[in-house]
Order: C-alpha cells, then sequence, then structure tokens
C-alpha cells in the first residue's frame, strides 16, 4: 500500500498522462510503486497490439517523468473479466464502463 500523499501525486500525473494517450481498448489503468520502481498495468478489450502497447508507453512516459524513479515496469494484458473482478493494484485511474 503507497501513502495517500503518494496515491494523489499517482493519479494526478496519470490522469494528466492519459489526456490524448488511450485507445478504445483500453479498459483500466493502474499505478502503484514498490519502492524502487514504478508500476502501470493497463487492460485491454482484446489481446494487446502494438497500438496498447505504444499507448501504455507514452502514459508510463509521461507518469515517470513526473517522480524520480530509475526502473519501470509495464503491464498490458486482456481480461474480459468485470471490472470488480481485475487484480487491482494500488491505485486504478481509469476504469472505462
Amino acid at each position: 500500500m503507497i501513502e495517500p500523499e503518494l496515491k494523489n501525486s499517482f493519479r494526478n500525473s496519470a490522469k494528466r498522462a492519459l489526456l490524448g494517450n488511450t485507445n478504445t481498448s483500453i479498459r483500466a489503468i493502474g499505478v502503484t510503486t514498490d519502492g524502487i520502481k514504478l508500476i502501470v498495468k493497463c487492460y485491454t478489450d482484446r489481446i494487446p497490439t502494438e497500438e496498447d502497447y505504444d499507448s501504455l508507453n507514452d502514459i508510463s512516459g509521461e507518469i515517470i517523468s513526473d517522480f524520480y524513479y530509475n526502473d519501470l515496469e509495464e503491464i498490458c494484458e486482456f481480461s474480459a473479466k468485470p471490472i470488480p473482478e481485475l487484480e487491482r493494484i494500488d491505485d486504478m485511474v481509469l476504469v472505462t464502463p
């Protein structure tokens, strides 16, 4: 679990990064840290394509530029599960119906 102030900073940074960088297949995006690296996880409604990975890379790049992490882990995966059943990470910043 990350600290509330850091969680708010992640949320604000991610919301800004999402502007113009999402495509229609992205269902949810979460952001967290393990203290050493920034972790950005993206769920899509199809098997991820190059476009999905590019979107995630753009979003992650904008988020990490706001923080002092040397390492970044990007996870992009398909899931047909309903949103409430997705594996949650600390802060889900984008959830689409």
